[in-house]
């Protein structure tokens, strides 16, 4: 039978986790719990997030520590601040009977409370790697009691350079202590700690182990760049019980989209590393109470939010990786629920899509972004069904029954209905009765990134502006056309990285904006335009093509000295 009573937990845990509202265990609990409970063994366990891991570590291990030891029996290394609470919280409640001491250590919070904490007594640590570091190297912890190591999100913490810290770590723990490692993917740095740290790892993988959640439905919307946040507050003005986490790509981006939506009404908060632990911390209260209903993140600073009940992740620009993908889309469909992941793709990025989809073995739907009038439906109904499932009060009515009647007696209840909804709707229908269709089509314009006119001449061009500068594909057309004084369709298939840019268009359009950005500085980074690399070892490699290369060429292979 699949029950927590079946596997051998305790009576302490057992009352702690009915409590906690725990029925019936998720896979991976079903398949960790009962052989690390029996076994005493390393592990290797391929699991989404959100599939109830912290259970399925925190419980065996738990039961395997005695209490009020006064050292450190356990420890359990997380990637990011957020993940290292949450877990402590989750242990905290699972031994509510059995009072097993868990201490939190992490980075930007005060290290004299966490120091007094561990000289108090800690029976499980749960600590960040670079914190954790910090202790060791000032004598306040000794791993030498150590008999269990829990690696968690382990992929995450390698792919936030914690690779040296995790050796440094490992090294100073007892070599007969077991290692239960839980990651989403298995790339190479795992199996090279699986063979240097673990001993006859037993795998555990359950269902979506390193592949995309199959309770998630994944779409996107093809838009222009330009309308991007339109679409967003189209997409969240479509769901009215909307729950979600909206993902950019850099912090610049991600502090301008909250200010955006908050500037148009909606509850969002912003969170991304130029905060103090303190706002994040304020930030994230507010998201789990759902005061604040949209919660704008960037990959990193979102790394470890273990939040139920998201109903959709809003990729705003597609993520440059599969793992990216696969731990946003992560943050819904939780625990078994239901969930939709929605990413805004412009033309440009659409390669970028079907990447991603060879990558997953799996097409992502098409889905037009939604009318005004279909915005306007859905919030109706919305309503409707909120009116109609509402549980009435007799108390609470029968107080104001006068002022009811009194209504009732000078309008009809049709009209009264026609009434409540208008003020609910009026601002709604105003916004959205002559909305734009914010569609684009793949075929408009020809192929994906490419001019309708003529490309006789056209070559690729390189320019040292990126997404580090906060500037995406489409601000970086609009640069080239500002500058070189172009028309909308003399620039094309504009590809942007996190340092320099590429683009398409004529060599007289090249040395009209190889001119025109003479003395331009973006940031204090002196700016200049050249030749894709790519293009021009392409044409050393093929020197019989015959071509002669045009004096416009030739100064624009040469980098621009500007001066500011």
């Amino acid at each position: 039978m699949n029950t927590f009573e079946w596997m051998g937990l305790s009576e302490a845990l057992l009352k702690a986790i009915t409590e906690m509202g725990y029925k019936e265990p998720t896979p991976v609990q079903q398949e960790a719990i009962p052989l690390l409970l029996q076994e005493d063994t390393d592990i290797i366990s391929l699991a989404q997030t959100g599939t109830g891991k912290t259970a399925a570590f925190g419980l065996p291990l738990l039961s395997k520590i005695k209490e009020n030891s006064g050292v450190p029996q356990a420890l359990i290394l997380s990637p990011t601040r957020e993940l290292c609470i949450q877990i402590a919280g989750e242990l905290e409640k699972f031994s509510k009977y059995q009072k097993s001491k868990i201490v939190a250590v992490y980075g930007g919070a005060n290290m004299s409370t966490q120091i007094k904490q561990i000289k108090a007594g800690a029976d499980v640590l749960v600590a960040t790697p670079g914190r954790l570091m910090d202790l060791m190297e000032r004598g306040v912890i000794q791993l030498n009691d150590i008999k269990i190591v829990v690696l968690d999100e382990a992929d995450e913490m390698l792919s936030m350079g914690f690779k040296e810290d995790i050796d440094a770590i490992l090294s100073q723990t007892p070599e007969d202590r077991h290692t239960w490692l839980f990651s989403a993917t298995m790339p190479e740095d795992i199996k090279r700690i699986s063979k240097s740290y673990m001993r006859n790892p037993k795998y555990i993988s359950v269902a979506g182990g390193g592949q995309l959640n199959e309770n998630i439905q994944h779409i996107y919307h093809l838009i222009d760049g330009r309308d991007r946040i339109k679409v967003l507050t189209r997409v969240l003005d479509f769901y009215p019980d909307i729950y979600a986490i909206v993902f950019c790509q850099t912090k610049i981006e991600t502090q301008q989209v909250a200010d955006k939506l908050i500037d148009h009404g909606y509850p969002a908060g912003s969170l991304h590393g130029d905060m103090s632990q303190a706002q994040r911390e304020q930030v994230m209260n507010a998201f789990r109470k759902k005061a604040a209903t949209i919660l704008v993140a960037t990959d990193v600073a979102a790394r470890g939010i273990d939040v139920e009940d998201v109903t959709h992740v809003i990729h705003y620009h597609l993520p440059d990786d599969l793992e990216s993908f696969t731990h946003r889309s992560g943050r819904t469909a939780r625990a078994g629920k239901k969930g939709t992941s929605i990413a805004l793709v412009s033309k440009n990025e659409l390669h970028r899509l079907r990447t991603l989809e060879k990558i997953i073995k799996r097409k992502i739907q098409y889905a037009k972004v939604p009318s005004g009038m279909e915005v306007c439906t859905n919030q109706m109904q919305y309503l409707i069904n909120r009116i109609t499932t509402e549980e009435v009060n007799p108390l609470v009515i029968e107080e104001f029954r006068p002022m009811l009647d009194e209504m009732l007696e000078k309008f009809h209840p049709r009209e009264l209905i026609e009434k409540i909804f208008s003020m609910e709707f009026n601002r709604l229908l105003e916004m959205y009765r002559n909305a734009p269709d914010l569609n684009v089509s793949p075929e408009k314009g020809g192929k994906s990134g490419e001019s309708p006119y003529s490309t006789s001449g056209i070559r690729r061009w390189y320019i040292n502006i990126g997404t580090k500068d906060g500037m995406y594909w489409q601000d970086v057309k609009d640069l080239l056309k500002e500058k070189g004084g172009l028309g909308r369709d003399e620039i094309s298939g504009v590809e942007t990285l996190s340092s320099f840019s590429t683009f398409k268009c004529s060599e007289e359009a090249a040395y009209k904006i190889q001119k025109a950005i003479q003395g331009y500085s973006l940031q204090g980074r002196k700016i200049f335009i050249k030749e894709d690399s790519y293009k021009k070892d392409a044409l050393r490699k093929n020197p019989g093509t015959g071509r002669e290369e045009s004096p416009a060429i030739k100064r624009t292979r040469k980098k621009v000295s500007l001066k500011s």
